[in-house]
């Protein structure tokens, strides 16, 4: 790992440094570099589909490549209003998931009634597709000389709100 580190960030010192930080579903590492500090998360699972894919213009909602929140894969397909975006490939991906575990027949009646009214919920509304970070909670952010650090993002274009 650190000969790969070496490579990537073009460096000859890498010392680690701090105490390594135990995530559910990562491992995060400190090291000083020829550049100063970098901080170095790793998730060693393998992650499908996205590769190689051209970055669109943010004039769409999704994102060039498939994302993960934790062990989740977001796919993020170009949309070109925010509502398909959302209910498509964040919400509608959240049902499935509870009918794979779960087969909640209540909860899929009630999804089939509430998905064709989430549009009228963002009609008359200007909304850009902004960057987001997609998974910030106190376990992507730390802290050092300099200031805040936000790290393993799972990146989007969507509604700034």
């Amino acid at each position: 790992m650190e000969q790969l580190l070496r490579a990537e960030l073009r460096t000859a010192t890498l010392r680690a440094f701090g105490s390594p930080g135990a995530y559910s579903i990562s491992e995060g590492r400190a090291y000083d570099t020829d550049a100063g500090p970098v901080f170095v998360k790793v998730n060693r699972k393998t992650q499908r589909g996205g590769e190689g894919a051209e970055p669109q213009y943010v004039n769409k909602f999704g994102f060039h490549k498939v994302t993960c929140c934790g062990f989740i894969p977001q796919v993020n397909e170009w949309q070109d209003d925010w509502p398909t975006f959302f209910v498509r490939h964040r919400l509608q991906a959240q049902l499935d998931l509870i009918e794979k575990d779960y087969a909640d027949r209540e909860a899929r009646e009630l999804w089939s009634r509430l998905q064709v009214k989430i549009p009228d919920l963002f009609c008359g509304l200007e909304i850009v597709p902004a960057l987001l970070h997609g998974d910030l909670w106190s376990g992507n952010v730390a802290e050092d000389d300099v200031g805040p650090i936000i790290y393993d993002p799972a990146s989007f274009y969507g509604h700034s709100e």
